[in-house]
């Protein structure tokens, strides 16, 4: 808790141990800043990266499903096909489900696995939601990936991170800087995956899934922080930094009071 309070930035802030409690007390915050303290000393940041299985036959079904399903056309969900070059210049071929409608999209795909086990994830997958934009227009699209559900790589093997400028010097990204242990897995990570995608998933949400085009062997990542506006990117980049250097926290906290007072 002391190391998150420094990582947040709350000057002259305490903690006190009282056994089966913790006492933190901030001076100087207004209601609005008490509130923000509040979200940020309780959150529970988890970060992993898991490898994409395009083209499955799991996502084929629900596709198959969907171009056929009027109540999919009624909720505005579509299925498309997409591809990339892979390292040797030949496609990847891979299939979607996407929506404006997130909680649209989830909703129906837990109905199908509800109604027919064979249009349930493998055990050991489960279905991400990639934003993307056109770039235009600030109105996301909600787009499916299909994950390992066991990370190859989490926030343990962050030795470093800070916000930095993409290259254009215009949205914040996450710099990561790995551990010796996570310098090997990202390159064997990135070996493995060479022209597919890595899904970054956030707190359970994908903030980007970059495709893969040469393995990386320096041990550094770099989180461009999904679509959005540039302020609410740059929030979630500082707070997604403060979380992961001051280390995640061991177990739920469970508030028991929180009162602002005038300091008298």
């Amino acid at each position: 808790m002391r190391a998150r309070l420094d990582a947040l930035a709350f000057d002259g802030a305490t903690v006190t141990d009282r056994g089966d409690e913790l006492v933190v007390r901030i001076p100087g915050l207004d209601p609005d800043a008490f509130e923000r303290a509040r979200a940020s000393l309780a959150r529970r940041t988890s970060l992993g990266f898991h490898l994409t299985e395009p083209a499955s036959a799991y996502v084929h079904a629900l596709a198959d499903l969907v171009r056929v399903d009027p109540e999919a056309a009624r909720l505005g969900i579509t299925a498309h096909r997409r591809s990339w070059s892979g390292p040797d210049g030949m496609p990847i071929d891979d299939e979607l489900l996407s929506a404006r409608d997130l909680p649209a999209l989830r909703q129906y795909i837990a109905a199908q696995a509800a109604a027919d086990v064979g249009l349930q994830p493998a055990l050991d997958r489960f279905v991400g939601y990639e934003p993307m934009t056109d770039g235009t227009s600030p109105t996301l699209t909600w787009a499916t990936l299909y994950l390992e559900r066991q990370p190859r790589i989490d926030g343990g093997d962050v030795a470093e991170a800070k916000v930095v400028r993409d290259p254009q010097g215009r949205d914040p990204q996450v710099q990561l800087d790995l551990d010796a242990d996570g310098t090997i897995k990202l390159g064997e990570l990135t070996a493995e995956a060479n022209g597919r995608k890595i899904a970054i998933v956030v707190d359970g949400a994908v903030v980007s899934a970059p495709v893969v085009h040469q393995p990386i062997s320096g041990g550094r990542a770099v989180i461009t922080m999904g679509a959005g506006d540039a302020a609410a990117k740059q929030r979630d980049a500082e707070r997604l930094v403060a979380n992961l250097e001051a280390g995640a926290l061991p177990a739920p906290l469970i508030e028991v009071s929180a009162t602002l007072s005038d300091g008298t």
